[in-house]
């Protein structure tokens, strides 16, 4: 059965999955938040916010407030639409992993003390600039510019690559910087 479905009719029945929270409370409201983004992202991908629909209120606005004209502004609109669905997304992304971790516990005390010195402790920093920022959103982007430039963005696409590896990099790093910072029980 779908452990969703588990909290909202019965609760965990935490003698034959002991992995699972059993907390419907805590569990439930991260879920809650998920579903309802993802109805968010629903409706953003219907027809009533298509691009032809959007530039109906995106053109007079960014032309009344920087002047830009209309082949100006189909670049703009390309890119604004794009940082609208990698935003949409990540936000989509980050709900998910807090759904999860609410759902299923860590399998151990040192592995969430490590996670949480990772996701908002002292490495939280580097996890969410490294990562998410530099290793994620940044080559999204210069991937999403050079499926627009066509073939002229090859040096796009392998910059893209390059920050990938370097927030995989970051990502492995920051794993095992957050297991030796844990002191073992």
């Amino acid at each position: 059965m779908c452990p969703i479905l588990c909290v909202l009719c019965k609760g965990w029945d935490t003698e034959r999955s002991p992995l699972l929270n059993s907390n419907r409370h805590e569990v439930l409201k991260p879920w809650i938040a998920a579903i309802l983004w993802l109805i968010l992202i629903a409706i953003e991908s219907s027809a009533l916010l298509s691009a032809n629909n959007t530039s109906r209120i995106l053109y007079p606005l960014l032309h009344f407030l920087f002047g830009i004209d209309w082949e100006r502004f189909e670049t703009w609109h390309f890119f604004i639409r794009k940082s609208g669905h990698v935003v949409g997304y990540g936000i989509l992304s980050v709900l998910l992993f807090r759904a999860f971790r609410a759902t299923l516990p860590a399998m151990s005390e040192d592995f969430r003390r490590a996670a949480d010195l990772i996701w908002r402790g002292e490495l939280s920093f580097r996890f969410w600039i490294g990562v998410v920022l530099i290793g994620t959103i940044v080559p999204l982007i210069l991937l999403g510019t050079t499926l627009r430039a066509g073939a002229g963005g090859a040096s796009a696409a392998g910059g893209a690559a390059m920050l990938a590896l370097a927030g995989l990099w970051t990502f492995e790093n920051l794993w095992i910087e957050a297991g030796q910072a844990v002191p073992l029980s």
